[in-house]
């Protein structure tokens, strides 16, 4: 019917757009952002930081880094606060304990994902590179990465994680990730909107909904952005990274990639409850 149609079409897109751009690559770098204040946690985060908070009884960091590395990552690029000392010191540990290299980077002021991950680019040796906010939770019988990475080898696009909220879930998320989508093979989809945040309840249809994650796969051609937006910032004002992703949705060039199980945004009080409490019941399934 017309629906298949446009998916194909959509494909051979990607495709087509895909063979314009650089050889295949394994994607061997994370950069994970941990220098926030975490305020949607607060008050416990004006004591302890969040990447400590546990989910079970492993800590944010760890779980993130242990994503990472299931998913091929082997170098990982950690920003931090000079006041998060203890965050730097147990990725240390975790990184030791899985094998994989680990680069720590200051980011003096909080002023955002887009100002710390032009302090990691030095040491992202110019490759794609795995993002990943280690807030999100992964309860995934496969590696999300892995998916991911397969998808940017795929397209040479840059890529994000999407997971699928059926209504039972949704009132244990709030309305970021808010995105729209087209369709073009089982798991892939083009994402064509990126909905600004709210703190009310995600929205999910009666059939469920897809919620953009902060995971996902990027390159040198997200970096080259960042610097342009970066001269538009005037003074010491906090520079995110979300105009970088709306100029990659208005030019076709953004990718979603629908994760196997529930990522669960841990960053705030009822998904971080919520986390632990399908945490708990995983383990007595």
């Amino acid at each position: 019917g017309a629906q298949t149609q446009t998916v194909y079409s959509e494909l051979r897109f990607f495709i087509a757009r895909s063979k314009l751009t650089d050889p295949a690559t394994t994607v061997r770098r994370a950069f994970i952002p941990a220098a926030g204040l975490g305020t949607r946690l607060h008050p416990v985060t004006r004591v302890v930081p969040k990447e400590l908070l546990p989910v079970g009884s492993v800590p944010l960091i760890h779980r993130a880094i242990a994503e990472c590395t299931r998913g091929g990552v082997r170098e990982i690029v950690l920003v931090t606060s000079p006041t998060k000392q203890a965050v730097a010191n147990y990725a240390r540990e975790v990184c030791k304990e899985l094998g994989c290299d680990l680069v720590c980077v200051e980011q003096p002021q909080p002023k955002g994902v887009g100002d710390a991950m032009l302090l990691a680019e030095p040491h992202l040796a110019g490759e794609p590179f795995v993002f990943y906010m280690p807030d999100e939770v992964c309860f995934c019988p496969t590696s999300p990465i892995a998916a991911l990475v397969e998808a940017y080898d795929r397209f040479r696009h840059p890529v994000l994680a999407l997971t699928w909220l059926t209504p039972e879930v949704a009132p244990f998320f709030q309305g970021t990730g808010r995105l729209e989508t087209v369709k073009i093979s089982d798991r892939h989809y083009r994402v064509t909107a990126l909905l600004d945040k709210v703190r009310d309840r995600f929205p999910v249809a009666e059939s469920g909904s897809l919620k953009g994650v902060g995971i996902g796969i990027v390159n040198g051609e997200f970096i080259e952005l960042l610097n342009q937006y970066r001269m538009q910032v005037k003074g010491d004002r906090e520079f995110d990274d979300l105009p970088v992703w709306q100029h990659l949705v208005k030019a076709q060039r953004l990718l979603g990639v629908v994760t196997k199980g529930l990522v669960i945004d841990a960053g705030h009080s009822t998904g971080f409850a919520a986390a632990n409490q399908w945490w708990l019941t995983q383990q007595s399934s």
